[in-house]
């Protein structure tokens, strides 16, 4: 909250919350929010710097050394394992953002913000 000039007065507006804030009532935890933040910052701090030191030579042998991970069979059932076990959390974080995009826009349109 936030004191209002001269006369103290209370700011009571409730801040914006983000899409992923839905996900906590959908029984997702807290910290698998983190972990993923985490691990998104990680892996687009890691891609930068390797995109930006290594050159197009680097690039290339990057990427088949990925091609070559991803045909081992093993690394496509262990994929496919995850892709099951991860489907209803992905199903719940889907629809926790189509909630909250459906929120936005009805806010917009109450407000006379909406899109001509």
């Amino acid at each position: 909250m936030f004191a209002d000039g001269a006369n103290g007065a209370q700011d009571t507006r409730r801040q914006p919350q983000l899409p992923c804030r839905h996900l906590v009532s959908l029984n997702v935890g807290q910290s698998l929010i983190m972990k993923f933040r985490t691990g998104l910052a990680l892996g687009l701090g890691v891609g930068f710097i390797l995109g930006a030191r290594a050159g197009r030579e680097r690039y290339d042998q990057l990427t088949s050394a990925l091609n070559s991970v991803r045909g081992n069979e093993t690394v496509q059932r262990a994929h496919a394992i995850a892709d099951r076990s991860t489907a209803k959390v992905r199903r719940a974080a889907g629809g926790g953002l189509v909630t909250a995009s459906e929120k936005i826009k009805e806010r917009a349109e109450g407000n006379g913000s909406g899109t001509t």
